[in-house]
């Protein structure tokens, strides 16, 4: 499997707008391993520790370029860049360029009934606590739809966002959420009773700012 890059000595460059722009920050990167069916693929993701309302994934696509995906939940926009990036000895020198944007419309509806239920399954390591998320179709049923199993590590900072913002369709659905943790491992058995796999196989500060233009 093909690494998508090395997240190490990373530099930042980026084409900077005039001050009518909105601006993002992001301090934490993330890598997930995600198995599913058999095939196996990174999920990188940057994050903002302080606001769970945006998300910015990195990619290659068909052709092996490298680009960079920012959706935006409170502003309803998703932002596309490009992304190069180049070696430089022991770092590696990024730089996004904005392509474009468009509207991203989540309809908070569908998730609007769902009931949650958090359930502590082995809390004999204090620092590593597993928990059973099971997701109920509304409040009154008493059969879940859907359930994690969840390994985690303690956080002192609410870094639960970076492990949901990766989970389609929860990346906003903040009701979904354990304080105080960070999730180093899960096994989702999906809307289709099949099982989604995800490690994490990094997890490091950075300080990352994209700026958009206003249109």
């Amino acid at each position: 499997m093909k690494t998508l890059l090395r997240f190490v000595g990373i530099r930042i460059f980026l084409i900077c707008f005039t001050a009518n722009a909105q601006t993002y920050q992001f301090d934490y990167l993330t890598s997930y391993k995600f198995t599913f069916d058999g095939r196996a693929s990174n999920t990188i993701a940057y994050h903002n520790s302080k606001d769970d309302s945006y998300i910015l994934f990195v990619y290659r696509d068909s052709e092996n370029e490298i680009y960079a995906h920012l959706t935006d939940n409170r502003n309803h926009k998703s932002h596309k860049f490009k992304v190069a990036g180049n070696d430089a000895g022991s770092t590696i020198l990024l730089k996004f360029t904005y392509l474009s944007s468009r509207p991203y419309n989540r309809d908070p509806s569908r998730f609007a009934d769902y009931g949650y239920r958090f359930v502590k399954t082995d809390s004999s390591d204090s620092d590593n606590v597993r928990f059973r998320v099971e997701i109920f179709a509304n409040k009154k049923k008493k059969k879940p739809i859907t359930h994690f199993d969840l390994k985690t590590r303690k956080s002192d900072e609410n870094n639960f966002h970076f492990f949901r913002n990766v989970i389609h369709p929860f990346e906003f659905e903040s009701r979904f959420n354990i304080d105080g943790y960070v999730i180093t491992h899960a096994n989702w058995i999906n809307f289709t009773n099949r099982v989604q796999n995800y490690q994490l196989t990094e997890l490091k500060e950075t300080d990352l700012v994209l700026e958009v233009p206003l249109k």
